[in-house]
């Protein structure tokens, strides 16, 4: 049986979505599908609106336990408290967060959360001034939970510490390695041997000082899908998949980066690239550190974070890696490249 006709089966079981309200306390009128993705059979996600008071999730991901919804439930807590509002998570009348299922032999968990009375961000209402909102807010967050209720998970951007989703290394070191690839296939060993040396001696400055940088349990997905807006500003948070602890100057430099493009490289210097990066940043941390203080370890430290995200960054890799395939501004890759671990 295929993604779709799985979908469709479960959204038309009253039976099943009736047993999952009742297992968590809730009467109901009607239960409607609203939302579903389908990448594979082990990966099918589902979402319903339960009367508009509730939605209910249904998923095949195996990353979610008990566990991460306990944890999960006190970070969202806390985002309230901080004036960032989050859905909460709803509890089952055994006093749990989960509700697991088999479906045509396939497993699948289920949960609950409060309907979000707020209107979700479009790529429409998305802009600069949006941005700088939710990074000072979040900012404000993250001064406010330093170091307190951290998840036992790490969130996605970890470098060293592994999230859930890695297995033997981290994404960064996966980016590292293909695009080390990507420059030997055009004999580009030089700078393959400089970049190893600012990897490794990177890494090991992070190694040695990971345990004594402040951290924060996070949301970690601020994708504009992931935003709640009342009256254009930005009010909240919802999708707490990705969440886990983070070192907060890695958080802050992933979350500040420049978004670099195909035009880019059409109609800029790799100069001029790397002085639209720089600047970029620079606007985005003077909203931060209005809230956010850097402390003498984390100035210590800030560069080879640095340089591990602007090397290593996937959408920066994937670029890179087609430029150098199609043979396309490969003089600006290796510039820029050159800028980066120079900096």
């Amino acid at each position: 049986m295929n993604c779709e006709n799985i979908i469709d089966k479960i959204k038309n079981d009253n039976k099943l979505l009736s047993d999952i309200c009742a297992y968590f306390q809730i009467d109901h009128k009607a239960v409607d599908l609203i939302h579903h993705t389908a990448r594979s059979v082990s990966d099918i996600r589902m979402q319903f609106n339960i009367d508009y008071n509730w939605i209910l999730k249904i998923s095949t991901n195996n990353n979610l336990d008990e566990k991460f919804f306990i944890e999960t439930s006190k970070l969202i807590h806390n985002y309230n408290k901080s004036r960032i509002y989050a859905p909460r998570y709803k509890i089952s009348r055994d006093d749990k967060y989960l509700y697991e299922l088999d479906f045509e032999n396939i497993s699948f968990i289920a949960w609950i959360e409060e309907y979000a009375p707020y209107k979700i961000c479009s790529s429409d209402d998305y802009n600069e001034d949006l941005k700088i909102q939710v990074l000072e807010e979040t900012s404000k967050y993250m001064t406010m939970y330093t170091n307190k209720d951290l998840m036992s998970r790490n969130s996605m951007w970890s470098i060293i510490d592994l999230s859930i989703w890695d297995e033997k290394i981290d994404e960064k070191e996966e980016n590292y390695l293909s695009l080390r690839e990507s420059l030997l296939d055009i004999e580009q060993k030089e700078l393959v041997s400089k970049l190893d040396k600012i990897n490794l001696d990177c890494r090991e400055r992070i190694k040695n000082n990971i345990k004594d940088l402040r951290k924060c349990s996070i949301q970690a997905d601020l994708n504009p899908s992931n935003l709640l807006l009342k009256d254009g500003e930005f009010v909240g948070l919802i999708d707490f998949n990705m969440a886990g602890k983070e070192v907060n100057i890695n958080h802050i430099l992933n979350e500040t980066r420049y978004d670099l493009s195909l035009e880019d490289f059409e109609s800029l210097s790799a100069e001029e690239i790397y002085y639209k990066m720089t600047n970029y940043r620079k606007n985005l941390l003077n909203h931060i550190f209005k809230y956010y203080k850097l402390d003498d370890l984390e100035i210590e430290m800030w560069d080879s974070y640095r340089k591990i995200v602007d090397l290593f960054l996937f959408p920066y890799v994937s670029l890179w890696r087609y430029l150098i395939k199609e043979n396309i501004h490969v003089d600006k890759v290796i510039e820029l490249i050159n800028l980066i671990m120079e900096s």
